[in-house]
């Protein structure tokens, strides 16, 4: 394989535009909604000032406007990465050309990692409050003693499963789970009612903010998707 080829081709997948605070290139890194991470390169004296514009704040602020995950993000990329945050942004400044690979590398591998802690926190923090939701819900249509918390169920592996909820019918338990659009939810939701999937029970992936098209296709070979406004209802209706 000849390597100027090879840099050729990657060269040509890279983007490069003008911004408002220098030059805006594409990076091999990704957010976690999967869209490449872009970094601002501008001069600084005889240097380079090289930064995110913002843009991982920007990401988590797309799953969840919360300012505390979003510090929390910048704050863990700016010290893994050995970047300033300011005004939102992740910043390196060097002092040459030779060290700007390095800047622009550590500054795409900030904001991805920014993002990710960032979606994270906003993600656990939604499924904390879509579970008491859901209990609040089963509550108003179900006894008391039906719902168990934290319940536990054997799968077809043999491992023990817990769900977030469960009506404890004798003949036939509703298993349920809360599920966020985050990709973590989907997947742990997915795995674990793809283990305890069996005719013995129904299988609620309760959500309030529906997932994508194709996750939900994926949830759907597993459970039944419920939004929460209609999980009274459908319990109500399971119970005749």
């Amino acid at each position: 394989m000849d390597c100027e080829l090879l840099e050729d081709i990657l060269a040509s997948r890279r983007l490069c535009e003008r911004s408002s605070i220098g030059a805006r290139i594409s990076t091999h890194c990704l957010y976690p909604s999967a869209d490449p991470v872009f970094v601002h390169v501008g001069s600084w004296g005889d240097g380079f000032r090289v930064s995110d514009g913002g843009e991982a704040a920007e990401c988590a602020a797309f799953h969840g406007r919360d300012e505390s995950a979003i510090s929390i993000g910048l704050a863990s990329a700016g010290a893994r990465h050995s970047l300033d945050v300011e005004g939102g942004q992740l910043v390196a400044r060097v002092p040459s050309k030779d060290w700007l690979p390095a800047a622009i590398n550590a500054v795409a591998n900030g904001a991805a990692h920014a993002a990710s802690v960032a979606v994270e926190h906003i993600s656990k923090k939604t499924e904390r409050s879509l579970k008491s939701r859901i209990f609040a819900a089963l509550d108003r249509a179900v006894p008391d003693k039906l719902i168990a918390r934290e319940y536990e169920y054997r799968g077809k592996s043999g491992k023990l499963w817990h769900l977030d909820y469960a009506i404890t019918l004798p003949e036939r338990p509703i298993l349920i789970k809360a599920v966020t659009p985050h990709h973590n939810s989907i997947a742990s939701t997915y795995t674990t009612f793809g283990d305890v999937n069996g005719e013995s029970n129904w299988r609620y992936c309760v959500f309030q903010r529906r997932p994508a098209d194709d996750d939900a296709a994926l949830l759907r070979q597993v459970g039944e998707l419920v939004p929460l406004r209609a999980l009274s209802s459908g319990v109500s209706a399971a119970l005749q």
